[in-house]
């Protein structure tokens, strides 16, 4: 299991797609919306098995140590996306994402 940041760019729409499903909230031209509000779109990947498993997307805010990290803003609902075949690896795949998040060491996390 591989845990990395990417920028939202890096993650293959098709990958996206297959993760969020029809949901609004995780898509591209939602996130990229966030650029008006100085966020940078990123996406939080687990990687299984060679390919993207979950991903965590949501918006950066700020740089070097007082970053923050968003995963869907204003409260929208989000959370960790999941392949639906690996459904039930979602504990360990949320519970890695969520410890590189805290390595990152962001000035604030919110994850809704």
């Amino acid at each position: 299991m591989r845990i990395e940041r990417r920028l939202l760019a890096e993650v293959p729409a098709a990958t996206l797609a297959r993760l969020a499903g029809d949901s609004f909230f995780a898509s591209r031209g939602f996130l990229e919306l966030w650029r008006t509000k100085g966020g940078h779109p990123v996406a939080w990947t687990v990687e299984a098995d060679g390919a993207i498993a979950a991903a965590l997307p949501g918006v950066e805010y700020g740089w070097g140590p007082i970053a923050r990290f968003v995963s869907m803003p204003d409260g929208c609902y989000g959370g960790v996306l999941v392949d639906p075949a690996l459904e039930d690896e979602r504990p360990a795949f949320a519970r890695n994402l969520f410890g590189a998040l805290a390595r990152r060491r962001y000035a604030k996390v919110h994850v809704f």
